[in-house]
């Protein structure tokens, strides 16, 4: 055969063998995800043999299949994959809890894959029952993760001290207990429920309902999430497809079996305690020569510590001196724009506002004049400690010199946010300064710009504010100024409605209807519930929620909530004189009005002026209003116990939903948030959060009142729980008093005659 026959073969079989090896032409490359895997069962977990199963990973390889996806899984503990995500080293990050500080830099899927909550587990022979008993205990919690910051906010809410145990995971947390070695563990449900052992029990202590969801720190893999949603949302509305049958084989079988010793093990364990006894003969005749050279490495250990030390707060001092004010020790300029460049460009990547205030002293250059400037910077020092203590954590305050002070405010939800907070910081300043015997008194003008609603540059955003300011100075001094136009039409709006409210109280433009509270075991009528309403001559019917809280900004919400109880006793008497049996109102109570003195004195004189029992009120309030620490409050909510009236808290569930504290107050009942009565029949999260929350209510003789009730399937669950009441549209929607009367008198033929006492 000739050479050309020979090299013609030859690139032939070259060419086959590289079709053979290579994708098919035309075939579309199978894309390449890295997840992160941590050890959270039954969510995620890793086997000895290093095979990743759990939850997330089932419903997460459907999804896969399905899309063409390869998944290279990514085994670490949750510090090292927080780090990794948020550096873009991996794709996904499976089983991680939405708070709104990982937000900030993460990006999670739009819909949850599930929900869960934090638990605290005792030892069986503990004494611990609520928050306040951890005081003084050993808490085992897992460093970064999301229930146990909350766990240490509530804590800290409550004035407890406790000393914190880190743990690598939940179950070595739940073995640190179960040996004692710390008095409580804070760990999510779904662990609870697989490893703990029966040394442990789970207390009442229930908080910090989370959803949990798919996330990345890469924009490139945004679609991915998307992609993921729409398998989400299809997959949870059938109930034979593989997020359901993940569910059934991962959730509804949490229920460890513990095996059985084999031979082969226990007769290598006897060869074990042989091998230690014979090393523990060698490590005595070793332990003086590792001893000795112990003491030496610890001393050059203890001298290159103090060496890193030293540098250590050198470069502390050297950052300080860059990027604070030596006065204030606030942000310095430097600072502050890496600060507000850093807040534009988070507001741009997830579609948020943020506010730039720009706040300069009234007449400060008087004051540095005529007392000193030794004077003037104990001012700015105590002028800056009053702001910081108006503004949240979130927040950034400045000094860029002289009497010039900066502020940026992030997740704002609207440019009428800044308002409170605008407001709030000119009030700070209205108590006199007293200063070595002097009293200084001080104003500010402040200007407001809003990004990216205004400048989309930096430079820009602070001459616009700088702007502002000198519009608000124009205006009369201390008061504010936006800067766009058409915000400044939009708080005058809202200053418009304020003064509409003053005038509708005295011009008989507010009315209050009653949806009535039906009771589960016979169906009569447990209460009605008072909901006002402000019908404007112009605008029409305008819902509580846009008025209420400009009522509670302006102080109008004591007469109002004056006007509301009057209203509320003057209809009982009415109802009375009907014949109609002894109904009880609830009337909501905000935490402004318990503030204000005088409040039990105005209920017990509206009670006495229409000859009404104290039970014939029930006073509704939120659960935000007990975690404040004022003593004032449990001091009022007792005066009312011991008068007779009735006292619930409303939309239960939305707070730090914790049952615990609640045997430290004096409440009656339960409200359970309409959110969670809607999500109930298809989601089986909480529907195991009403059934918690109904049966532990029930372990305190708590009655529970589910909100919200507007299908049957709803109304048969909550029966099926054992709820006491419920209220919604599918009984009775919200109605006038003539017509609330009519339909009491319906409800009666049909149901008979009972009176309702204190619940």
């Amino acid at each position: 055969m000739d050479n050309p026959t020979l090299r013609t073969l030859a690139v032939l079989c070259l060419l086959c063998l590289a079709l053979a090896g290579g994708p098919v032409w035309g075939q579309a490359p199978e894309r390449s995800l890295r997840v992160g895997v941590y050890a959270n069962p039954p969510l995620v977990s890793v086997d000895r043999d290093g095979s990743v199963e759990g939850f997330t990973v089932d419903v997460l390889e459907a999804i896969a299949r399905a899309e063409g996806w390869h998944l290279e899984y990514v085994e670490a503990s949750w510090g090292e994959l927080m780090t990794s995500l948020q550096a873009g080293e991996i794709d996904l990050l499976t089983a991680i809890a939405h708070t709104a500080e990982r937000a900030r830099t993460l990006s999670y899927t739009r819909e949850p894959i599930f929900t869960n909550w934090g638990v605290v587990y005792r030892h069986r022979q503990g004494d611990i029952s609520s928050v306040l008993d951890l005081a003084g205990r050993r808490i085992g919690m897992l460093a970064g993760d999301t229930h146990a910051q909350v766990m240490e906010d509530m804590l800290a809410e409550f004035g407890v001290e406790t000393q914190v145990v880190h743990g690598p995971d939940y179950r070595a947390l739940l073995d640190m207990t179960a040996r004692r070695e710390v008095d409580a563990a804070v760990v999510n449900r779904l662990v609870g429920r697989v490893h703990a052992s029966p040394d442990l029990v789970a207390t009442h202590i229930i908080f910090n309902p989370v959803e949990i969801h798919y996330a990345t720190g890469r924009e490139d893999v945004l679609p991915v999430l998307r992609t993921i949603d729409a398998h989400l949302a299809r997959l949870k509305s059938d109930g034979d497809s593989a997020y359901h049958e993940a569910v059934r084989r991962w959730i509804d079988a949490t229920v460890e079996t513990p095996a059985a010793l084999p031979v082969w093990l226990a007769w290598a364990l006897v060869t074990a305690v042989g091998m230690l006894l014979l090393f523990a003969v060698l490590s005595v005749l070793l332990r003086h020569q590792v001893r000795r050279r112990t003491q030496e490495l610890l001393n050059k250990s203890r001298a290159l510590e103090t060496e890193i030390q030293e540098h250590r707060l050198a470069q502390e001092r050297l950052n300080e001196l860059a990027y604070s004010d030596p006065l204030t020790r606030l942000p310095n300029r430097a600072l502050f724009h890496d600060r507000l460049q850093q807040a534009m460009e988070y507001a741009k990547r997830h579609d948020t506002l943020i506010a730039l205030l720009f706040i300069d002293l009234d007449d400060f250059k008087r004051v540095n004049d005529s007392l000193g400037h030794a004077t003037g910077d104990r001012l700015l020092q105590a002028i800056a400690q009053r702001f910081e203590g108006r503004l949240r954590k979130t927040d950034t305050l400045a000094r860029l010199g002289g009497d010039e002070f900066t502020v940026i405010l992030t997740d704002i939800a609207s440019p009428q946010d800044t308002v409170v907070l605008v407001r709030s910081l000119l009030e700070s300043l209205r108590e006199p300064f007293d200063l070595g015997g002097q009293s200084i008194r001080m104003g500010a003008s402040i200007g407001i710009t809003v990004y990216p609603t205004d400048d989309s540059r930096e430079t820009d955003l602070l001459k616009d504010a700088e702007t502002a300011m000198y519009q608000a100075k124009a205006r009369g001094k201390h008061t504010f100024a936006f800067y766009a136009p058409e915000l400044t039409r939009r708080v005058s709006e809202r200053l418009v409605m304020e003064n509409e409210l003053r005038a509708a109280l005295t011009n008989d433009e507010l009315v209050v209807h009653y949806q009535p509270v039906v009771s589960l075991s016979d169906g009569q009528v447990h209460s009605v519930e008072a909901l006002v309403r402000w019908n404007h001559p112009e605008r029409g019917m305008i819902p509580p929620d846009q008025f209420i809280p400009v009522a509670e900004e302006s102080g109008l919400i004591t007469g109002l909530g004056d006007w509301v109880t009057e209203r509320a006793c003057t209809q009982i008497s009415a109802w009375d004189a009907r014949g109609l049996p002894a109904l009880a109102v609830a009337i909501n109570l905000s935490a402004v009005q318990f503030r204000r003195d005088g409040l039990v004195s105005r209920l017990a004189g509206s009670l006495r002026s229409h000859g009404l029992a104290a039970h014939r009120l029930h006073i509704e309030i939120t659960e935000s209003l007990l975690m404040q620490k004022h003593g004032h409050v449990e001091e009022t909510l007792r005066t009312l116990d011991a008068m007779g009236m009735v006292l619930a808290i409303d939309d239960f569930g939305t707070g730090y939903s914790s049952l615990s504290y609640l045997r430290h107050f004096p409440i009656h009942v339960l409200k359970v948030d309409r959110s969670f009565v809607n999500d109930m029949v298809h989601s089986p999260d909480s529907r195991a959060l009403v059934e918690a929350i109904v049966a532990m209510a029930h372990a305190l003789r708590l009655r529970v009142v589910a909100e919200g009730v507007e299908t049957e399937e709803q109304l048969t669950a909550l029966r099926a729980m054992g709820c006491d009441c419920v209220q919604g549209y599918l009984l009775a929607r919200p109605m006038p008093p003539g017509e609330l009367a009519d339909w009491l008198e319906q409800h009666l033929n049909a149901h008979g005659t009972k009176t309702t006492g204190r619940a």
